[in-house]
């Protein structure tokens, strides 16, 4: 490891880091998000569909935000996406990383593979194509400040010192799959 011995963090560091990061969302926080009284609120359609996919798929904002119509695939007659690094200007945390995930029945109620038809139809290669993949922070970071805005006029904030905000969908399917017994191997890709 060539970054070995140049930071260490201690046990005391490693609760500090937990105490101040992302929050997951609790049921009544997500009922609140999600309530279509509410929903509309979220001013960009790419922001709703990007909160939508981190809820049913546990996939990391960025890797949402950069998927491309050729992501999504029928294997066997399940749909999934593959999350990949195969593409221009897509990158994922680590080889890990890169997976393939079934695709909600829910989100195909919801109209996902309709969405792809139409950017398929409309030219586009990527699901969203108005994010800019090139951003310092990812293309999540149009659709994070969104969905910033959207929690602070909902009144919802995180206890103590921690951050809520998109990326804390991620612990909310992480801590539901391990409510139903998924292993801890296939929850944490």
């Amino acid at each position: 490891n060539p970054a070995q011995g140049h930071i260490t963090l201690t046990k005391r560091d490693k609760r500090q880091s937990a105490k101040n990061g992302w929050q997951e969302f609790d049921k009544e926080q997500l009922k609140t998000l999600f309530d279509a009284a509410n929903f509309g609120k979220l001013s960009k359609d790419d922001s709703r569909w990007v909160a939508i996919l981190s809820l049913y798929t546990g996939a990391r904002p960025n890797e949402i935000c950069q998927l491309d119509i050729h992501d999504f695939q029928k294997i066997g007659v399940t749909d999934c996406v593959e999350i990949t690094q195969i593409g221009d200007d897509k990158r994922t945390k680590n080889d890990a990383s890169e997976r393939f995930v079934p695709v909600h029945p829910e989100l195909v109620k919801l109209g996902l593979l309709e969405k792809i038809q139409a950017e398929k139809m409309a030219g586009h290669t990527a699901l969203f194509p108005k994010l800019n993949r090139k951003t310092l922070n990812g293309p999540s970071n149009t659709v994070g400040k969104d969905f910033t805005e959207y929690l602070a006029e909902l009144g919802l904030k995180p206890r103590g010192t921690g951050k809520m905000g998109l990326r804390s969908l991620r612990p909310c399917v992480v801590t539901e799959l391990a409510e139903e017994g998924v292993p801890q191997g296939w929850r944490e890709l």
